[in-house]
């Protein structure tokens, strides 16, 4: 079984590679979503930016590095840094902070496989067809609604 069968979010919202970090923030925050799919014009998926992606620019460097500073209790009332890297990221283009951690799966990706790639994001996957465009996100709660209804129907 693939992930075909399942009944994914239609893509509803969706930003051009092009737009700036800061239109995707505004637009996570009046939408009220963490995770935002890049497309070009033509629909195909460029990647997800995701409010994950945007705080970890928002971070020091020496924060965000493998093997980095854990905890940065010690740095204190750090907004002015916080707003210093928000101002200096707000017109970045918003491809520039796609989430690496978020893949797509196409249409015949086999639903272990899915379930996989979802066990290691917190954002759901955008589903591609065959060409690469955008046909839906696929989130946690569908499939295991659905994996939930094939166990009592079985």
């Amino acid at each position: 079984m693939t992930v075909r069968v399942l009944p994914v979010c239609p893509p509803t919202l969706t930003l051009p590679p092009e737009a700036t970090v800061d239109q995707a923030m505004s637009l996570m925050i009046q939408r009220q979503v963490n995770h935002i799919p890049l497309c070009t014009a033509d629909g195909r998926l460029a990647g997800v930016i995701s409010s994950n992606a945007i705080l970890r620019a928002l971070l020091p460097a020496s924060a965000r590095v493998e093997g980095g500073v854990g905890d940065l209790n010690f740095v204190g009332d750090a907004l002015p840094m916080l707003l210093d890297h928000l101002r200096r990221n707000a017109g970045r283009p918003a491809s520039e902070l796609v989430d690496a951690s978020v893949q797509a799966v196409r249409q015949d990706t086999p639903l272990l496989e899915a379930a996989n790639r979802l066990s290691h994001t917190s954002a759901p996957l955008p589903v591609v067809d065959e060409r690469g465009h955008l046909v839906g996100m696929l989130s946690r709660r569908i499939l295991l609604t659905h994996l939930l209804h094939k166990s009592q129907t079985a």
